[in-house]
């Protein structure tokens, strides 16, 4: 999976993240089947360069028609304000299903997002993973059908785990 190699480079970068999505919902042990990886990103200039240059580095591309100088924290904050961009996509131009979300659009706290990550350990790559919490709340509110079905999967999941 293009999964494994994306995360190594975001690790080796240092690059502050968590994932979150469908594959979260998955690490947390609810089935779905998804293709695209997203990524919550602490949004500060020198992490947004770092993930930037991860991005480039494994060959993928913005999907939107910019080049690489322009991906800055600055314009990333003016085309959400602006263009109300949610999320930018980075994709793989020789394997087109396979694509990177960064979620811009969120009002979660990444502070606390990145220090009740849960850590996961898949053979030797370690994965940041959104808290149980904090994915139930972005996915509530994004009040997209697919999202509040994932909420009941994971409070179902919460339920039977006793929680």
């Amino acid at each position: 999976m293009f999964y494994e190699k994306i995360l190594k480079e975001l690790n080796r970068a240092g690059v502050r993240y968590v994932v979150a999505g469908g594959i979260a919902v998955n690490l947390h042990g609810v089935p779905r089947a998804t293709a695209d990886l997203d990524l919550l990103i602490e949004m500060s200039p020198s992490n947004v360069r770092k993930l930037v240059n991860v991005m480039r580095k494994v060959g993928y591309l913005p999907r939107i028609p910019v080049g690489w100088e322009s991906l800055t924290l600055e314009n990333l904050q003016r085309w959400k304000k602006e263009k109300h961009m949610r999320a930018i996509t980075f994709r793989n131009p020789k394997v087109p299903y396979e694509e990177v979300d960064v979620i811009l659009e969120h009002s979660l706290d990444m502070t606390r997002v990145l220090r009740e990550k849960k850590l996961v350990k898949a053979g030797d790559l370690r994965i940041p993973l959104i808290s149980l919490d904090h994915l139930i709340t972005l996915k509530r509110r994004s009040k997209r059908l697919q999202d509040l079905a994932d909420v009941k999967a994971l409070q179902k999941l919460i339920k039977l785990r006793g929680g």
